[in-house]
């Protein structure tokens, strides 16, 4: 049963922030020391978009804006990444299309996943020091698997990201019900919601909006994260219901 419904004339449009530096490695570790030198980053809340991560959001910003027009609301995570994503997107509109700065939201619940405390290493460091972590990984359901000292997928989307949602329909209600314009009453009109968010925590929204069950979002979590930049748009229904309009939409 759902804990919780959006108003029918909702629309909410996921974006995967852009290509971030930590982006360019090729796995889940450095895969030595030099690639670890050339893109390490103290604290991930700071990792920089790459000049390829701004173009690819400019992009997504000029085909957001042909098949939608203007948001009205932008919600992000607050990492420097799908912050910077969020701001790119609306370079792209006139001044007089772009969303208010009091309706860009910050809300760090919809952060990327904790990694936990091998983020940093290399493949060689993580195989001379945790022998075991590869049969763990990969004999693990990777939507319960959880990095050393990090966050499982499943805690993750059951408990933050399930409260940014829920919390969410009640923000966007209440807006809507002081709205004056009847044209979000009578769906002549969709309130459109922005959400800048990351790869893992996008697949977790998929998974409660979807209501999808443990076998199908373990295989959407089996696949490759969303692109950087790529879109998944949802409507809903008169019963509060997500519809799916797109996923994983790439802007060239």
């Amino acid at each position: 049963m759902r804990l919780f419904k959006f108003h029918p004339f909702v629309r909410l449009v996921l974006v995967r922030h852009g290509q971030s530096r930590k982006n360019q490695a090729k796995g889940p570790f450095y895969k030595d020391e030099q690639e670890r030198t050339k893109l390490h980053v103290t604290k991930d809340r700071l990792t920089p978009l790459t000049k390829e991560g701004r173009l690819q959001a400019r992009k997504a910003g000029r085909g957001l804006k042909k098949l939608f027009g203007r948001f009205d609301r932008i919600y992000h995570s607050g990492f420097v990444r799908a912050k910077d994503t969020a701001a790119e997107i609306q370079s792209v509109f006139k001044p007089s299309q772009r969303v208010t700065p009091e309706s860009v939201i910050v809300r760090h619940s919809i952060r990327e996943r904790n990694p936990g405390y091998l983020s940093d290493f290399t493949n060689d460091e993580v195989g001379d020091r945790f022998s075991w972590w590869d049969n763990y990984y990969y004999y693990s359901d990777k939507f319960l698997l959880t990095p050393i000292g990090g966050e499982s997928l499943i805690c993750m989307a059951e408990g933050r990201i399930q409260t940014f949602l829920r919390d969410l329909s009640q923000e966007l209600d209440s807006v809507l019900a002081s709205c004056s314009h009847s044209e979000y009453h009578d769906g002549e009109k969709e309130f459109r919601v922005l959400i800048v968010s990351h790869g893992r925590a996008i697949q977790c929204m998929r998974y409660i909006l979807e209501e999808l069950s443990y076998e199908a979002a373990e295989e959407m979590i089996e696949g490759k994260n969303p692109p950087n930049c790529s879109a998944t748009s949802y409507i809903f229904d008169y019963s509060g219901k997500a519809v799916l309009d797109f996923e994983n939409k790439v802007f060239k």
